[in-house]
Order: structure tokens, then C-alpha cells, then sequence
């Protein structure tokens, strides 16, 4: 069946952007997408241009935020977003939400911190973000270390709580917020270097432990939280020795 043939396929490539490589990847994305194009009629069909940008872009930089693969973001994201304003209109909720986090979370990785805001009030704008639980939770961790990134302290200051409240009402704070929370409330407040290095590192041990629980791993997959702990751990190690030597 041409349509079950598809549907296989596209399943494939999703779960193979976990955990292979790239090369491995292509020519699954192309059985996909001639798999896709031998289609005539059925739900495919009327989304085909959103499915074929998929293919043929988007994935790339899924995977790419999926395996930490951060120096390689720039180059796509400039592609990607390229090609998105010609499918970005009549998106239904879940690919609004899913692109939309997902160009905020990348531009964030590669430190265009402001062009990670502009996708994160888009999102914030929608009533369609309540609709999902998961991208509301990682939406709202997002757009706190953003804010973090962007030494926006004074938001921060009550952004904090009334985060974690909202994610209370709307039941979606599991572990992983709630760290997250507690991470940025100490870490905006420390004084100097050393003082940040101490709540990083043991952050770190916080989230690696926190990362074994299978139900966590969705939030995780949304906020490599484990990578952004070790490039600031990098940072402010190197802060503390340019401290000391000119002390």
C-alpha cells in the first residue's frame, strides 16, 4: 500500500534522527520523500509542501539540535527559515508550535539570543500554546534563559515565580522545571565567578541524574539543559582565571 509505504517511512526518519548519523539519515529522507511523491490522493497529499520542507530542510536541523551539533546550526537555520516563509502560513496547532519552538531553541543554541525572543513571543502570543502541555513547559523554560542570556535580571526577579506558577496550574512542572527554576534563581543572584561555578557544577549533577528518568526525557530532547551547564561551567572557568590574574 503506497500510503502505509509512506507513513513507514516518514516514521523511520523521525526516530532515526535520535540516533543516527547524517549520512545514514539521507537516503531514508529520500525512499521518504519518492515514497511521498508516488502518492495521488489521501491526507498526505494536502500537505505535501509542509511534509516536502520537512524532508528536505527541517529535518536537518532537528537532528542537528537533537545530536549537539551546535556549530553546524548556523548554516541550516539561514536555509531553513528561508524556505519556512513559503509554508509557514495555515500551519494546524502542533507544526505551528513544533517550528516555532524549534527556530526559538536554535537561534537560543547559537547565541542569537534576541532572535530567539522574537520566535518565543509568537509563541507566547498564541492561545495555541495552552493546547499542548509539552511545548508550553519547555516554552516558558526557554524564554527564562533567554532572559538569563539577555541579563534581564529585574524580569527575572519575578518572572521566576510566576513561571512556576503558571506551569503549576496548568500541571505541567515536573522535575526538570522545577531544577530548571531553582538553577536560574541561584545562579542570576551569585556574586562572583566562583560563586556561579559552585551552582553549575552541581547542577550538572542535578540534571545528569535527572536525565535517567525515562519520563523526563521529552524536556530534555526540547533543552539540552546538560550542554548549556557545560559551556557556562567553560565560561566561567575561564572568567575565574582572568580574575585571578588580575588580582
Amino acid at each position: 500500500n503506497p500510503m502505509h509505504l509512506y507513513g513507514d517511512y516518514y516514521n523511520y526518519v523521525y526516530a532515526s534522527i535520535h540516533f543516527m548519523s547524517w549520512d545514514k539519515i539521507e537516503p531514508i529522507i529520500a525512499d521518504c520523500t519518492k515514497a511521498l511523491k508516488n502518492l495521488k490522493t489521501g491526507p498526505y497529499t494536502d500537505d505535501s509542501d509542509r511534509i516536502l520542507f520537512d524532508l528536505s530542510f527541517f529535518l536537518k536541523l532537528e537532528h542537528a539540535l537533537l545530536q549537539g551539533k551546535v556549530d553546524c546550526i548556523p548554516t541550516i537555520l539561514n536555509k531553513v527559515e528561508e524556505e519556512f516563509v513559503h509554508i509557514k502560513e495555515d500551519l494546524d496547532e502542533l507544526y505551528f508550535l513544533h517550528y516555532n519552538y524549534n527556530f526559538a531553541y536554535a537561534h537560543f543554541m547559537i547565541g542569537s539570543y534576541e532572535k530567539a525572543q522574537e520566535y518565543l513571543v509568537i509563541l507566547h502570543n498564541s492561545p495555541i500554546l495552552k493546547s499542548r502541555k509539552d511545548y508550553l513547559g519547555a516554552t516558558h523554560i526557554l524564554n527564562l534563559f533567554t532572559h538569563y542570556e539577555l541579563k534581564n535580571f529585574d524580569y527575572l526577579s519575578y518572572q521566576l515565580k510566576n513561571t512556576k506558577q503558571l506551569l503549576q496550574r496548568q500541571e505541567c512542572l515536573y522535575g526538570f522545571e522545577e531544577k530548571a527554576i531553582t538553577l536560574l534563581a541561584k545562579l542570576y543572584k551569585a556574586k562572583t565567578e566562583k560563586e556561579k561555578t559552585v551552582i553549575l557544577e552541581y547542577h550538572q549533577i542535578v540534571f545528569d541524574d535527572l536525565a535517567q528518568q525515562v519520563w523526563e526525557i521529552d524536556a530534555f530532547e526540547r533543552f539540552n539543559i546538560q550542554y548549556w551547564l557545560k559551556q557556562k561551567s567553560e565560561n566561567t572557568a575561564t572568567c575565574q582565571k582572568k580574575e585571578r590574574a588580575n588580582s
